[in-house]
């Protein structure tokens, strides 16, 4: 299967000890001859949460969320 991520544009709101960051992101998959279709294509967006700790930035939350699903919602399933 070939698996293919885009994102941007990336925000990013920082403070002094914290930020938080989001993107669009589009995830593409396609499997040749896979029954009811080759392509499945999840539209969405991240959103991160960032936390700094001892100077060094360290991410603690990051959650995609899905807006829909275009194409084979079964590809890559086994029975």
């Amino acid at each position: 299967m070939i698996r293919r991520r885009d994102v941007g544009p990336v925000q990013v709101d920082v403070r002094q000890q914290d930020a938080d960051g989001s993107c669009h992101g589009i995830a593409s998959h396609h499997l040749a001859g896979a029954p009811g279709g080759d392509t499945r294509v999840f539209f969405g967006s991240y959103h991160v949460h960032l936390t700094k700790r001892d100077g060094t930035w360290r991410i603690d939350g990051f959650r995609y969320a899905l807006n829909y699903i275009q194409g084979n919602v079964n590809l890559g399933q086994r029975a």
